[in-house]
């Protein structure tokens, strides 16, 4: 099991007690992810939302190939349903600044598209 993450703190990296568990502080869209064989799950909350669409596109292939067949991609991101949607500084696109954070709000609809293209099925969306 894997956690990857750009900025890992001392504290965390302490606190693991577990063998199973392995931190990396690695940049998680544009890592080639050979650290590892197929994984069963990918998590991924508060990320997608993060990054640039570009990004996105970059990602979400990855993930699709380094699950195994049957695994499960597992996100939670904010969307243009989100309350927070069209608040503070628009940077561009969907994307604003508020409450010191950017953020890009996903289209639910295209996300899904997306994904659905690459091969993904869809277990459960909300």
């Amino acid at each position: 099991m894997y956690g990857v993450d750009q900025s890992i703190s001392k504290e965390v990296v302490n606190s693991n007690k577990s063998s199973l568990l392995k931190l990396l502080e690695q940049d998680f869209v544009h890592d080639q992810y050979d650290f590892c064989e197929k994984v069963d799950v990918f998590y991924s909350r508060f990320t997608i939302h993060s990054i640039t669409e570009a990004d996105q596109k970059n990602l979400l292939p990855k993930v699709y190939n380094f699950l195994d067949p049957g695994g499960l991609f597992c996100i939670e991101a904010r969307t243009t349903k989100d309350p927070k949607f069209g608040v503070g500084k628009h940077m561009c696109d969907t994307t604003y600044f508020n409450d010191e954070h950017t953020r890009r709000f996903i289209d639910s609809q295209e996300f899904l598209n997306e994904v659905l293209s690459l091969g993904f099925k869809l277990k459960y969306f909300n």
